[in-house]
């Protein structure tokens, strides 16, 4: 129930930012690029299951 909303939420968190971040690089945008993958991989190890392994790996893909 919640573990699921906030996977969800992480999951969308993850792909948002990798979206963002490519279309900011396409246009040489390269430090708001790895700001934006910064601010999620931030996002996400503070949800209440950072710790779990699903988390990490969604972490380590950005």
């Amino acid at each position: 129930a919640e573990f699921q909303e906030i996977m969800e939420r992480n999951k969308t968190v993850s792909s948002s930012a990798i979206a963002r971040a490519v279309q900011d690089a396409s246009a040489g945008e390269f430090g708001t690029a790895i700001e934006t993958l910064v601010t999620a991989v931030s996002l996400i190890r503070q949800s209440k299951i950072a710790h779990d392994d699903r988390c990490k790996i969604l972490i380590s893909s950005l």
